[in-house]
């Protein structure tokens, strides 16, 4: 999915890109923009704690590497315009780096992860074919109401620095018929009440 990455070359490495535990600039931009996408600010600091991240990996994955990785998942979903296989999946997420049969540093057991927190917890449907035994994965019921597809094709056209989110006219229709979506249901909620 992502044709542009950002990386940083040996010459430009600072301490904190020497240290894993510590994020570069470029990291901390990137947590940042997720932190205001993921998820929606309808819970308390307790409930988006449980929610995004209730899977105990055994190491201390900072929530926002949690929310980092649910964002690039439902990012290649998203803009795959259909359910992706496994091996889609974790290729995509292996070009990044992150090997999803290793515990990552940053990340930790992403395996794990996705299917003790982001399955379990609605943010991913998952479907396994008996025949083909190909796994794929949507976005699940609780993706679809809180996280808005716009904030995720805005984080994209991000990612790649020289796009703007009507460069993609499916996805970006998509992302105003959900908008439009979630003011009828806000309308019709305000109405009965």
């Amino acid at each position: 999915m992502w044709k542009k990455r950002r990386s940083v070359s040996g010459s430009q490495k600072t301490n904190s890109q020497t240290d894993p535990d510590v994020p570069d600039q470029n990291t901390e931009n990137i947590i940042n923009d997720v932190v205001s996408i993921l998820p929606s600010a309808n819970y308390s600091d307790e409930e988006e704690e449980e929610c995004v991240s209730s899977y105990e990996t055994g190491s201390n994955v900072p929530n926002a590497a949690h929310k980092i990785l649910t964002l690039l998942i439902l990012s290649h979903i998203f803009m795959s315009n259909t359910p992706v296989s496994d091996k889609s999946l974790y290729s995509f997420l292996k070009s990044l780096d992150i090997d999803v049969e290793v515990e990552h540093p940053f990340f930790g057991k992403v395996k794990e992860y996705i299917r003790e927190t982001l399955i379990k917890n609605y943010y991913l449907h998952c479907e396994f074919d008996d025949k083909t035994k190909i796994q794929t994965f949507q976005w699940g019921i609780r993706a679809e109401i809180e996280i808005s597809k716009m904030k995720v094709l805005q984080f994209v056209c991000e990612m790649y620095g020289n796009k703007q989110p009507k460069d993609w006219p499916e996805h970006y229709r998509a992302a105003e018929n959900q908008f439009r979506e979630r003011e009828q249901k806000e309308e019709t909620r305000v109405e009965s009440s």
